[in-house]
């Protein structure tokens, strides 16, 4: 992003040398230097996505206008943090379980080397640990549902984005209606889901064995789903096949499981139940800024949906989280001296846009922060009604992302 005042020194170069050369004071060869330097300014300038904007009418209105711009796909989503815990087990190549007994019989007709043996736990010791961590909802206009499911793995070898032979692991989702039928999908076999992401949350001890394990954070997100059926859904179940660097049971299997299911819609009208999307904005010309999940009205929401009263944001620095501190322009300026800003620490209404303070705009005070990238949770919070007053249960629970901030 371009400084406002960087491209007002270039406007001067232009009008400058416009100049010179009607009064045959400037060189072709100097001519044609300026020429590269501005033509160069206005490409980096046009391949810049940011919304730069000026606060000379000293109102949030241009915000506004930059979130609905940014999100003018009009998608919604909200996240509910699970942590379902389930079983997993070693299979082969086509999805079929490792035993102890089938691991004999393969070590014995091949040639396996002692690391790669050591690589491997025995299927009749250990068994992978894996939980659903959290589901997401997102509902596009008029395209439909998709959800994002995101497990957590803890296990001695690698999880792979694909084999050897660039065959993606995957994902699937069954959606199930109040009596228990299933009725999404509804063609045979299920559809696959690519897994879009493997992250390494940390280390999670050893194994019976003695190897070291590894929480693994795996993600997935199905295709459209029609509105109407996933309307008529009360709950779903997810299954996850991966890929493994082990070599005698090359892949690991979640399977389809009642002690898995997660509710689908009910949540609409408790806030608590659920984190509403924050919207941000990684830089503006004044600061980056924050919005409300209620802030874009061209996004579209289901049914009966209840918007959380607040939002609570923390930002972590210092190798601790605090509160974000957040400024904007008042409804009304008022005459000078006074401060024509206003300030919030922590918390914004579902509605509300605000600036985040910046040092090197908004210096000076408390909680001001420099250009870089931060670690940023948010939750629900519910002051009355609608199960209120609390914050986003269970307890603890956040969406957690990284943002880069600059002014």
């Amino acid at each position: 992003m371009v400084h406002p005042k960087i491209t007002q020194l270039f406007d001067f170069i232009l009008y400058a040398t416009l100049n010179l050369l009607f009064m045959k004071k400037i060189s072709i060869s100097l001519l044609t230097l300026l020429f590269f330097i501005v033509t160069f300014y206005s490409c980096k300038k046009n391949q810049n996505d940011d919304v730069i904007i000026t606060d000379t009418n000293k109102t949030m209105q241009p915000v506004i206008d930059a979130f609905k711009e940014k999100y003018k796909t009009g998608s919604f989503s909200e996240t509910r943090i699970l942590n379902l815990p389930g079983k997993g087990f070693w299979a082969d190549n086509n999805g079929v379980q490792v035993t102890r007994a089938s691991r004999a019989l393969e070590k014995s007709t091949r040639n396996y080397s002692t690391t790669m043996l050591s690589a491997c736990p025995d299927p009749g010791e250990d068994y992978p640990s894996q939980s659903i961590y959290s589901v997401l909802r997102e509902l596009t206009c008029e395209q439909g549902y998709r959800i994002e499911v995101k497990y957590d793995l803890i296990l001695a070898y690698t999880p792979q984005l694909t084999n050897s032979s660039l065959v993606p692991s995957f994902g699937r989702v069954w959606l199930f209606n109040s009596a228990g039928a299933k009725i999404w999908p509804t063609i045979t076999p299920t559809p696959k889901h690519n897994v879009t992401s493997i992250v390494s949350v940390g280390s999670a001890g050893t194994d019976p064995n003695g190897l070291p394990l590894t929480k693994y954070r795996i993600t997935f997100k199905t295709d459209y789903i029609p509105e109407a059926i996933f309307d008529m859904s009360s709950s779903m179940q997810s299954y996850l096949f991966t890929y493994t660097d082990c070599p005698e049971y090359p892949t690991v299997v979640c399977p389809f499981s009642t002690q898995q299911s997660a509710i689908t819609s009910q949540q609409n009208a408790f806030p608590c139940e659920r984190i509403d999307k924050v919207y941000w904005n990684p830089s503006s010309g004044i600061g980056a800024s924050v919005a409300g999940v209620n802030t874009l009205s061209n996004s579209c929401y289901p049914f009966g949906y209840v918007f959380p009263q607040k939002h609570e944001i923390e930002i972590y620095r210092n190798s601790s989280w605090e509160s974000i501190q957040l400024w904007r322009w008042k409804a009304t300026i008022p005459p000078p001296p006074a401060d024509p800003k206003e300030y919030s620490s922590h918390y914004m209404t579902n509605f509300d846009s605000w600036y985040i303070r910046m040092a090197g705009y908004e210096s000076g005070g408390t909680g001001t922060i420099s250009d870089g990238y931060y670690q940023i949770r948010y939750r629900n919070r519910q002051d009355f009604g609608s199960g209120g007053p609390c914050s986003t249960q269970p307890a603890g629970t956040w969406v957690i992302e990284t943002w880069y901030l600059s002014i």
